[in-house]
């Protein structure tokens, strides 16, 4: 990854900052590389390419990805009520 990669990475993380998410929950580092990836390919990237780059980056069985962003999910409407 160059350095304007890098830049951009940062700045995807930093607009998830901004938006309330907190970066300790597991969820938080999986949303972070979809919107990565979704941006690097120009938004022509289905859900099931995504998954499989999520697993094989990771190492972690797609369930468990999926567990961790819809926790992630319940976290933030526990946390607006």
């Amino acid at each position: 990854m160059d350095k304007e990669q890098q830049k951009h990475l940062v700045a995807v993380e930093m607009a998830l900052l901004a938006l309330g998410m907190p970066p300790n929950l597991k969820g938080f580092y999986y949303i972070k590389d979809a919107v990565w990836m979704l941006l690097q390919s120009g938004g022509h990237i289905g859900n099931k390419h995504i998954f499989e780059r999520l697993t094989s980056r990771y190492g972690a069985p797609n369930s468990a990805i999926v567990k961790s962003m819809i926790r992630y999910n319940k976290f933030r409407k526990l946390k607006s009520s």
